[in-house]
Parts: C-alpha cells; sequence; structure tokens
C-alpha cells in the first residue's frame, strides 16, 4: 500500500495527526528524521521541513 511512519526524530506517532503535530513544531529548514516501515522493513530517512501553502479559498 505504501510506506507508513513511525517515528519523528525517534519519538514514536501512533497516527496521521501525531506525524502533523510533530513536522508542524518544526521551523521550515529543519531537517528532521523520519523512521519508516516500507517492505516488510524498517528505514530512517532524513526530510527538510517545507513551508505549508496557504489555505486557498473561492
Amino acid at each position: 500500500a505504501g510506506d507508513t511512519v513511525l517515528a519523528v526524530n525517534g519519538e514514536r506517532v501512533g497516527s496521521s495527526l501525531g506525524l502533523v503535530r510533530a513536522i508542524a513544531e518544526q521551523p521550515p529548514g529543519t531537517v528532521v528524521r523520519l523512521e519508516i516501515r516500507r517492505d516488510g522493513g524498517t528505514s530512517s530517512v532524513p526530510v527538510t521541513v517545507g513551508r505549508r501553502p496557504p489555505e486557498q479559498t473561492e
């Protein structure tokens, strides 16, 4: 199905909301390490936090 994020900087995230909160605490440009499950194994990947685009209203 896809990758599953298990932790951000070593802190476990139990849900997609937990992942969003962990990332939202980091300023843009920060490199965080995501622990992911992929194809039955786990790995750690560095990811640079970006700026969230403004919400569009119609």
